[in-house]
């Protein structure tokens, strides 16, 4: 009895220590046996220690000016507050206003507070009587 021709790819990939079928791993590996990769620069030489001594994902995001949301929000929020303040040392807000600003504000703090990766940089609600020292710890 003859074995079907996708049984014997697939008793092949299992010899290879492959579980699963991965077809864009297969074409990686048939353009390598074809000598596709040999004309790359670099070939055969260790790589870069930049690539070495950092997370390469990372650098990337970073030399792309990729910001995490929390990041961007926390921003926001830093800029937000040094307005009410600024405006407040005008007088050019009521107190009403004030406290509708800061109602703002709290909802992108806690936002914020849900987005950030670790409990340890989450913050605490904005307060009008406490503003000034409230801005320097988001600064």
């Amino acid at each position: 009895m003859a074995l079907s021709k996708e049984y014997n790819e697939r008793l092949a990939g299992e010899k290879e220590g492959l579980m699963y079928r991965d077809p864009v791993g297969e074409l990686i590996r048939e353009h390598e046996k074809k000598g596709g990769f040999d004309h790359l620069r670099g070939r055969g030489k260790p790589l870069p220690k930049e690539y070495l001594q950092s997370d390469t994902f990372d650098t990337l995001l970073k030399r792309n000016g990729f910001v995490p949301s929390w990041v961007r929000l926390q921003r926001e929020i830093r800029e937000d507050l040094g307005q009410v303040l600024k405006q407040q040392a005008d007088e050019a807000l009521s107190d009403r206003r004030i406290k509708k600003e800061i109602s703002k504000i709290n909802k992108k703090v806690r936002r914020y507070n849900q987005l950030c990766p670790t409990p340890s940089l989450q913050r605490c609600l904005i307060e009008k009587e406490s503003l000034h020292s409230q801005y320097e710890r988001w600064r």
